[in-house]
């Protein structure tokens, strides 16, 4: 289904702009207007929830780095699961899963953990930009569908029309925030002695902007969800428990097509003109850390990144969340030292609190350095098209050059190799495979992510499978004499999930756990 609707969206879209005149064209839209009206008059609310699921595709990669992988896959995919709750509190919340399942009998490995979208707002409720806004809009009703079609009647414009080989039609809409796909089967049913067919709600894909992987489609499908129409006698089939704690999986979907805006139809592109570096950008608080060396703190993502003074120009340590970081990442610098080119965008792994801001860099120029087992899929991110909300390299795109550390292997910048050192873990973070720490000697200093999760009250005790790989890296990297651990996420001093972290830990305290 999901690949169907994929290239519906596509093509329906395409065929819009360069085949139909526009008499066509405004025909379909008054089909599709008819088809939602119909929807909304017919469909009426169930009267328990339901719980509404996805099938999609995820990002895939295939290497064979290692020697002892005999060539096996590994897929990637970027996961929202949207909770539909009733509950006390926030009625939603987006948990962000990243997965990973290598080829093989039954071999499966999960490398991330979760965080809710409340731990990167700075209070509960606080203003969402328009694609998270949609997402909710679509969301909190899907429960009701009923209610999501009537949202979709009354919120939509019609784009336009096209019957599907299921009888069916499928109608695309214009949403703030996006375009919407609404996907309907014709039913039959008998009522007051005559044969009755209404257009019976399948599902909604979207077109929607990604933070990390740019234009996505998401796509809510129905498992099983006959219209109730009035007088007859029929109902939804609950599929989950009932309660408040149904749930509507929706996921990231790769395009491999670019999404083309509308050419000449009835309404404007609703994000033509959106820029995702045009927003405001969090506030970055630049401090020395000692000659040649900077961190650049982000309060909202509770973050930091390094920047390390090479001589010709700057290496970047870690990249969170999103091209509009990055931007004020650079613009921080910049301001620091004027004119000063960006040499290196380096990212210990693949998760967007450390990717997710390298796009700014790759239009400076920078190589993008990471471990080498995901180096495919970073430089697949950081090419994604960026049509529904571009971003300083899709108005200007230049090609990513991108460096992969081998496994067990260390890397060093030509320019100045003394003063930074980014070490392969080879799978002993405990977090994900492909791991990099980096090292400035010259400041006695090592630096990552994910590894260290040390509130204010707690100290180092305990077998914590992190803290022991963070102590394996450590102990392999001896010679490189670090003496202070300083964490990229979480960065202490901000709050998050109710606690300050400690972000710098002497390493011998790391090394002392058992």
């Amino acid at each position: 289904m999901i690949h169907l609707a994929a290239s519906l969206l596509v093509t329906s879209a395409m065929a819009t702009a360069q085949n139909s005149p526009l008499q066509e064209h405004i025909e379909d839209c008054e089909r599709g207007r008819a088809t939602l009206e119909s929807l909304c008059e017919h469909l009426a609310p169930p009267r328990h929830r339901m719980q509404a699921t996805v099938e999609t595709r995820s990002v895939s990669l295939r290497h064979g780095r290692r020697p002892d992988d005999h060539g096996t896959s590994e897929s990637i995919s970027d996961l929202r699961v949207f909770e539909v709750s009733t509950g006390a509190g926030s009625p939603w919340r987006v948990d962000v899963e990243m997965r990973a399942s290598k080829g093989g009998p039954g071999a499966r490995l999960r490398i991330n953990d979760f965080f809710a979208i409340q731990d990167r707002a700075d209070s509960p409720g606080a203003a969402l930009d328009s694609a998270d806004a949609l997402r909710a809009q679509l969301v909190q009703r899907a429960a009701f569908p009923a209610t999501l079609a009537h949202y979709l009647c009354t919120a939509g414009r019609v784009l336009n029309a096209n019957d599907t080989a299921a009888g069916g039609v499928d109608v695309l809409v214009a949403l703030e925030g996006g375009k919407a796909l609404v996907r309907t089967i014709p039913v039959h049913y008998s009522l007051d002695e005559s044969d009755v067919e209404v257009p019976g709600l399948v599902g909604v894909d979207w077109m929607t902007s990604s933070e990390l992987l740019g234009d996505v489609v998401e796509s809510l499908t129905y498992l099983d969800a006959p219209p109730i129409a009035p007088g007859v006698v029929g109902g939804w089939t609950i599929t989950g428990p009932l309660g408040t704690g149904e749930i509507a999986r929706i996921t990231d979907v790769d395009l491999d097509s670019k999404v083309e805006p509308f050419a000449g139809g009835l309404f404007p592109d609703p994000e033509a003109a959106e820029s995702n570096d045009a927003d405001p950008s969090p506030i970055i608080e630049l401090r020395e850390l000692s000659a040649g060396a900077f961190e650049l703190l982000i309060a909202k993502e509770a973050a930091r990144s390094v920047a390390v003074d090479l001589g010709p120009g700057w290496a970047v340590l870690e990249a969170p969340v999103s091209s509009t970081i990055g931007e004020e990442l650079i613009r921080a610098l910049e301001r620091e030292k004027p004119g000063h080119p960006f040499l290196y965008a380096a990212a210990s792994h693949h998760h967007p609190h450390y990717i997710g801001a390298l796009r700014p860099f790759v239009l400076r120029g920078a190589t993008i350095v990471c471990p080498a087992d995901v180096a495919d899929y970073v430089e697949h991110v950081l090419s994604r098209p960026r049509t529904l909300k571009p971003d300083s390299l899709a108005r200007s795109p230049k090609p990513v050059k991108i460096v992969g550390v081998e496994p067990e292997e260390r890397w060093a910048p030509r320019e100045a190799p003394g003063r930074l050192i980014a070490a392969e873990a080879a799978g002993h973070s405990a977090h994900t495979e492909a791991f990099m720490l980096f090292f400035l000697p010259e400041h006695q200093l090592a630096f990552g992510g994910d590894l260290l999760w040390l509130s204010n009250e707690e100290s180092l005790r305990g077998p914590n499978p992190r803290t022991l790989g963070l102590k394996k890296i450590l102990s392999d990297a001896e010679d490189l004499q670090a003496t202070e651990f300083l964490t990229s996420w979480p960065a202490g001093g901000t709050p998050m999930r109710g606690q300050t972290w400690k972000d710098r830990v002497p390493i011998a305290e790391i090394l002392a756990v058992r």
